[in-house]
C-alpha cells in the first residue's frame, strides 16, 4: 500500500491522521541490457521528475527533489544479466 515514509504533526498526544503534513520517499529504478541504457533510463526519470509537483484534490505537494544516486549495478543472475540503477527521490504533502 502507499503510504508516507513519516507522518509530522504537532501533536505528540495523538496518533497521526491523514490530513497530517506527510513526506514521501520513493526509489526509481531504471534498467536495462547495458549500463549506458540505464544511465539514460535513469536520467530521463530523473528530467521528468524533479521540479514537478504531484496535484491531488485537498493536498498541496512540494516540487519533487532528487535525494541521491545507486552506481549502475549488474544482476548476473539473470541470463543475459541486466543493469539497473536506482535514484531516490522525495516530495513534501500537506493539507490544502
Amino acid at each position: 500500500s502507499a503510504n508516507p515514509d513519516e507522518l509530522v504533526t504537532e501533536r505528540q498526544s495523538r496518533s497521526a491522521q491523514a490530513d497530517d503534513d506527510a513526506d514521501w520517499g520513493f526509489t526509481v529504478r531504471a534498467v536495462a541490457v547495458d549500463t549506458d541504457g540505464a544511465r539514460m533510463l535513469a536520467r530521463a526519470a530523473f528530467s521528468q521528475l524533479v521540479g514537478w509537483a504531484p496535484s491531488l484534490v485537498g493536498r498541496t505537494f512540494s516540487k519533487v527533489s532528487h535525494d541521491g544516486a545507486e552506481p549502475v549495478r549488474e544482476d548476473t543472475t539473470l541470463k543475459p544479466s541486466l543493469f539497473f540503477a536506482e535514484d531516490d527521490y522525495s516530495v513534501r504533502s500537506w493539507r490544502a
